[in-house]
């Protein structure tokens, strides 16, 4: 959110380069989506079944989203 898309992407980027495979990195978007942009999309995949089930049942209802990606 608070960071711009070249700023989000470089920090997704790094915590991909830091993490084991199989690490989970999960996150909320309040007003501005941020994601891992589609070049990172090969090594953070987005889990959105589980994402889509526990942004369903959180209790912070203020939230535009809840992400859960997976280090490939």
């Amino acid at each position: 959110e608070y960071l711009d898309p070249a700023a989000a992407d470089g920090l997704f980027g790094r915590i991909a380069d830091a993490a084991r495979p199989g690490a989970r990195l999960a996150y909320w978007n309040v007003l501005a989506e941020r994601q891992p942009s589609p070049a990172l999309r090969s090594r953070l995949r987005r889990l959105n079944d589980l994402s889509d089930r526990l942004h369903a049942v959180d209790r912070a209802p203020f939230y535009r989203a809840f992400h859960v990606d997976e280090v490939a």
